[in-house]
């Protein structure tokens, strides 16, 4: 049986699916632009914990912007390509190292297979 912390976790993450289930069946999405918006979510939620084994989170963890925007990109472009589009957005102070995109997209797969 599920402790009280996951319950809340899954409600948390039913009610995300729901909510966007009925924008795209309103916007008659398509199924692609649905599991995007779900996965995207997914990981919006999954990126509330700690990151690292450590229990630690990235030096750019705080800044959401970059958090969302990393997020966002996951999947569909290189880490080059998004590390680029950070620079461009937020200036080069805030747009995290490539080892550090690497290593929080690489939570972000182990998020999604535990889904």
């Amino acid at each position: 049986m599920p402790d009280e912390d996951t319950s809340e976790r899954i409600a948390t993450e039913a009610a995300t699916v729901a909510v966007i289930a009925e924008e795209c069946i309103a916007a008659k999405a398509s199924r692609e632009t649905w599991r995007r918006r779900v996965m995207i979510a997914l990981g919006m939620i999954g990126t509330r914990f700690p990151v690292l084994r450590s229990g630690r989170r990235p030096k750019f963890f705080a800044d959401t912007d970059v958090r969302e925007r990393l997020v966002e990109l996951h999947r569909d472009v290189t880490i080059e390509a998004a590390v680029a589009d950070c620079r461009t957005r937020f200036g080069a102070d805030r747009t995290p190292s490539k080892s550090a995109v690497a290593r929080f997209w690489r939570y972000l797969d182990g998020v999604q297979r535990e889904r």
